[in-house]
């Protein structure tokens, strides 16, 4: 499937996704616009800032209308009642069918699903950007992964565990390299090109021993800059239905179960707090 950027009008609409709770763009279909009907995961452009965004193509069964409509719904914009004319529109990946759910409560549903689904594939198209094109020049050990230790910048994944309102922190030992003694969620670079969350795994079971069942919710963020510029972090929330049985691995000399109000009292890393910030934004 070939997706190309267009730059289209924004026109008015019945005002339904609001009142699903997913308040979405309107946009004039183009001439010639030939792909299938469905769900789109996509970006957008409001001038020069660009928005991941979940794009509705095709008609609304839930509501009886066969007229196919052009929508969507931007990812992490802050509506200030500012006018919008004209939107940038690249789809960059194809997510399901146009479906005919029973109710708009189903349709709802369905598409806080595509939203998250939908954040979770640009986060990984942004990280294997940054992997092809900012760290493509960077040193690899034998086995291929990214060499990090005097690069200009890094990339890394800080994940976060919550089960009725505690965060998992782990306390760092003193043979990792960097940040010895202080707390942190489970975190590991992103120095080959594999999904985020095939990485959040593989560290849960280095670190923790930890297996989590394929039903559990995933949060992912987009990726943002550290403070001082050299890190681009990533991070993601799981939402666990029961404490796991944890081991740790050398990486780590306790963990804790911190309210979420209280994690600031742990003085973790840097990073950690960044990193749970842009999660509470989401």
């Amino acid at each position: 499937m070939i997706f190309s950027r267009y730059e289209l009008p924004v026109v008015s609409g019945h005002g339904r996704g609001r009142l699903l709770g997913y308040p979405t763009f309107n946009l004039v279909i183009p001439e010639g616009f030939e792909l299938p009907f469905g769900i789109y995961a996509a970006w957008a452009w409001i001038g020069d800032v660009r928005y991941g965004a979940a794009m509705h193509y095709g008609p609304i069964p839930v509501f009886d209308d066969p007229k196919p409509s052009l929508e969507l719904f931007l990812l992490d914009y802050k509506d200030d009642d500012s006018i919008v004319d004209i939107l940038g529109v690249e789809p960059v990946r194809y997510l399901r069918e146009i479906r005919p759910f029973a109710s708009p409560e189903n349709l709802a549903e369905a598409i806080g699903n595509d939203v998250l689904v939908t954040r979770e594939y640009l986060a990984d198209r942004q990280l294997l950007d940054y992997l092809a094109d900012e760290a493509s020049s960077y040193p690899r050990f034998e086995d291929g992964r990214i060499d990090y230790t005097d690069t200009p910048s890094a990339a890394g994944v800080g994940i976060f565990l919550e089960h009725d309102g505690k965060l998992l922190l782990v306390k760092r030992s003193e043979k990792v390299g960097s940040y010895k003694g202080r707390w942190h969620v489970v975190s590991g670079y992103l120095d080959e090109p594999v999904s985020l969350r095939e990485k959040a795994e593989e560290e849960l079971r280095e670190e923790l021993s930890l297996t989590l069942p394929s039903t559990l919710e995933w949060l992912f963020g987009p990726g943002f800059r550290s403070q001082d510029g050299h890190l681009l972090l990533f991070s993601c929330l799981i939402r666990l239905k029961s404490v796991p049985e944890i081991t740790l691995d050398w990486e780590n000399t306790e963990y804790s179960w911190v309210d979420i109000t209280e994690i600031v009292r742990f003085d973790p890393v840097p990073s950690c707090l960044q990193e749970w910030a842009h999660l509470l934004a989401l």
